[in-house]
């Protein structure tokens, strides 16, 4: 929950914040966007989802686990959260699920 009014005088006056953004204080005055390779699909999220490994998402903001884009063809992504696929190393290949 943020608070984005001045001189709020209940606590009825705190909002969710919006999917695709987060508070981890809540009670403050805004809500930040999620970062590359994370996405937040409820109001009121306390922190963003990463995107599973193999999938990479470039934006801010990003609302839905759709936003997570497979890594194409000879590129990956080993970690959770990654905002770009990485190109197969020497003597690697990366094939299609």
């Amino acid at each position: 929950m943020y608070q984005p009014l001045t001189g709020a005088s209940n606590v009825t006056d705190c909002e969710p914040c919006p999917t695709g953004t987060f508070t981890d204080s809540p009670g403050t005055g805004t809500c930040m966007q999620c970062s590359p390779g994370t996405y937040s699909e409820f109001e009121g999220a306390l922190q963003c989802t990463q995107c599973p490994p193999g999938t990479a998402l470039r934006s801010y903001g990003a609302n839905t686990t759709d936003s997570c884009v497979p890594c194409s063809l000879g590129t990956y992504a080993s970690d959770a959260g990654t905002a770009e696929c990485r190109p197969g190393e020497p003597g690697m290949y990366a094939a299609s699920e």
